[in-house]
């Protein structure tokens, strides 16, 4: 098994921290499906849980489009993944779901993920469903 992963940095500035670790656990995820055929990424771990590690690259698919480009870029949400009426369909919908599909879909995401935060200064400032917010001079976004 090819595991690329790199251990991130654990001294360095705050927005180096979070794309090395953000990276890591992508990459893990990767890791984790490489190799497995179809029917064991549709597998669910433990009953009764749903979950599946396609469900979970489907959702995380999905999590990279809403912070990045919805949450953090201002973009209008249009997940392929999840439909509004289905809101645990991420999960849920494996069975028929197409593999390579979602696999790209979600390589997809991490890329819209990595253009919309690319260009932001290393400033305490996020957008919160397109309203600037700036949190308070120490420094902290998490207020």
């Amino acid at each position: 098994m090819n595991d690329p992963r790199v251990d991130p940095p654990f001294v360095t500035d705050e927005r180096t921290m979070l794309e090395n670790w953000l990276e890591w656990h992508r990459q893990t995820l990767a890791v984790k499906c490489q190799g497995l055929t179809d029917e064991q990424l549709r597998e669910r771990s433990t009953p009764p849980s749903p979950m599946s590690l396609l469900g979970l690259v489907r959702h995380m698919a999905h999590v990279e489009h809403m912070w990045f480009r919805v949450v953090l870029a201002g973009e209008q949400p249009h997940s392929p993944i999840k439909e509004p009426d289905n809101p645990d369909g991420d999960f849920l919908d494996v069975d028929t779901a197409s593999v390579e599909e979602s696999f790209a879909v979600w390589r997809s995401e991490i890329d819209g993920a990595r253009r919309a935060s690319a260009g932001l200064l290393s400033t305490p400032s996020v957008r919160a469903n397109g309203t600037a917010r700036t949190a308070p001079s120490g420094g902290s976004s998490s207020t």
